[in-house]
């Protein structure tokens, strides 16, 4: 057991896990830039560069021990997490794309009903790719991953160090955060329709906060209170910045139109 308290020791502890994956935000500025073409205003990106600042400024605890094998995995990890909303929309504009061209043919056939089964239409395509997407992102999750439990030998060191698995408790906490899991993994692609790549990964900002708050049973060092209150500051100077941005968007696009 003592290898495996080791590990849970280095590589699980929140603050640690926090510092290493604190780059998400930064990655998702610059990806969602290039791969989207989404010029982000200054105000956006001063609020969210900002929350992390003092997200980092909470996570840092004097005398814990960030090992580099951490760090370069949360690195790998932050890079990851911050494509994966950009390529669930461009996986579902693809889809989307491929329906409706469909449709469209299948509308040419009947000119008569067109231009009363188009809404109709166009939300049966959106939620035909909703779903083919979450499909597909699945299946290939499963594919790519469940060799490499198999052959890592996780099975094997789960069985022989885990001695809580004939715990109901246990058993209980793995339901409830596989439906957790679940719930997340089936609304983010619409959070990310409904906002953007970026925002989607935003949201794991004061969540974090918050985590930090409530497992350190409240009991935080004073810089980390100031960091997670300027953190919380910085999260609603977002969201204003968002708000004020989405409103112009639609201005702009009802002028237009």
């Amino acid at each position: 057991m003592q290898p495996v308290v080791d590990c849970l020791g280095r590589y699980a502890v929140l603050p640690v896990y926090q510092c290493a994956r604190i780059g998400v935000i930064p990655f998702s500025l610059l990806f969602t830039y290039i791969f989207n073409k989404t010029p982000h205003n200054v105000q956006t990106l001063s609020s969210s560069l900002t929350a992390v600042l003092n997200l980092l400024l909470a996570s840092i605890q004097p005398n814990l021990r960030a090992p580099w094998q951490g760090i370069v995995a949360g690195v790998f990890s932050a890079i990851f997490v911050a494509l994966y909303p950009i390529l669930l929309l461009s996986t579902y504009q693809t889809l989307l794309a491929k329906a409706a061209s469909r449709d469209d043919l299948l509308a040419d056939s009947d000119t008569d009903e067109e231009s009363t089964s188009e809404p109709n239409t166009t939300a049966t395509a959106s939620t035909r790719a909703i779903y083919k997407t979450l499909h597909y992102s699945s299946l290939l999750s499963i594919v790519l991953l469940t060799p490499l439990v198999l052959l890592s030998g996780e099975m094997g060191q789960i069985r022989r160090n885990c001695y809580f698995l004939d715990v109901p408790w246990f058993w209980f906490l793995v339901c409830c955060a596989s439906l957790g899991g679940f719930a997340v993994f089936t609304s983010m692609l619409p959070m990310v329709l409904a906002t953007s790549p970026l925002t989607a990964t935003f949201v794991a900002v004061p969540r974090s906060a918050f985590q930090l708050v409530v497992l350190s049973k409240f009991r935080l060092l004073p810089h980390s209170w100031v960091g997670v209150g300027l953190c919380l500051a910085s999260c609603l100077w977002y969201l204003s910045a968002r708000g004020k941005e989405g409103k112009r968007v639609h201005r702009v696009g009802f002028t237009r139109g």
